[in-house]
């Protein structure tokens, strides 16, 4: 009587993308004369399971912790003996985590270069407005807002590039000046308290910075 003959084989493993890091492996295999017992799956990534199954077929997700490409393969194994091929292995990529925006704005405000200065009647001084992208996206619309001047004059105008926008990291500086009135020598000194805003990309609302001030007397 002839020996039967046994034959067995992984015929194909393909991966499905479920989300950015999970994936879905189904592996197919053939088995004559021998019994499947289970599938031995490694992901590439140092991690493996194994399904138990007689079925010509089986099914497994993983989720990858980390981005990157990953080489994943299966194992048939059988009553016989265990088997592998070319065509039992398939590469992933997991791609990097989205960036997530957060735009910040930041201003730092001067007189002459200082934050405090002292100056006699009749004498024009500037206000010197840095401000800078803090953040990680870019910001479009940038401007400067007073919030308080305590000087007896007209207010100092604000004077920035028009159509002002920042790289992060990125800083650009505005101007205002000021002519210092008698009456703001007898109150003994001026305030000028400003902030700065700039709109983020995929947003509604500007970003907008802490108060900065700077001091005359």
């Amino acid at each position: 009587k002839p020996t039967p003959v046994v034959k067995y084989a992984c015929e194909k493993l393909t991966a499905t993308k479920i989300s950015r890091t999970e994936y879905k492996f189904d592996a197919t295999a053939t088995a004559e004369n021998a019994t499947i017992k289970s599938y031995a799956f490694a992901f590439g990534d140092g991690q493996s399971q194994t399904v138990t199954t007689s079925a010509k077929a089986a099914s497994i997700n993983h989720n990858y912790a980390k981005e990157g490409t990953y080489t994943a393969t299966v194992t048939v194994v059988t009553d016989k003996g265990q088997a592998t091929s070319a065509t039992c292995k398939v590469s992933v990529t997991v791609e990097k985590p989205p960036v997530v925006d957060k735009p910040s704005i930041d201003i730092v405000k001067t007189v002459n270069g200082k934050k405090h200065i002292r100056v006699a009647a009749e004498t024009e001084f500037t206000y010197e407005i840095t401000v800078r992208n803090t953040g990680n996206v870019a910001l479009t619309d940038v401007g400067v807002d007073e919030t308080a001047f305590s000087g007896t004059g007209d207010a100092p105008e604000i004077v920035c590039e028009e159509g002002l926008a920042l790289a992060p990291g990125e800083d650009a500086t505005c101007t205002a000046t000021y002519t210092v009135t008698q009456a703001d020598i007898d109150s003994g000194e001026i305030t000028n308290t400003a902030t700065s805003h700039g709109m983020p990309p995929r947003s509604e609302e500007p970003v907008t910075s802490e108060p900065s001030d700077a001091l005359v007397t």
